[in-house]
């Protein structure tokens, strides 16, 4: 007669439960839920106000120095509306 070898787990041992591991479950699928809803706001934005262009002037009055350097950067060039005074070349 041959003699069958029985394999424990020891996860799951027989007449035990594994109580350490039983809230594991519901706090990830929680967690899965909260994360998936953070996403799926039904409200609308609440900035109403149209976003326009500035300008760089707006930024001379908190900023002075770095506007005064700006000024007179390529950067500053590059940014200028084209028309012949600002285009060079033909």
């Amino acid at each position: 007669m041959m003699n069958a070898v029985v394999r424990s787990n020891s996860y799951a041992l027989p007449g035990k439960e594994n109580w350490r591991c039983m809230p594991v479950k519901p706090v990830i699928l929680v967690l899965v839920v909260l994360v998936a809803a953070s996403g799926c706001a039904k409200t609308p934005s609440t900035i109403t106000a149209e976003r326009v262009f500035t300008g760089s002037r707006s930024c001379q009055q908190c900023h002075a120095a770095e506007f005064n350097a700006w000024q007179s950067s390529h950067h500053a060039q590059a940014m200028q509306s084209a028309n012949e005074q600002t285009v060079l070349g033909d």
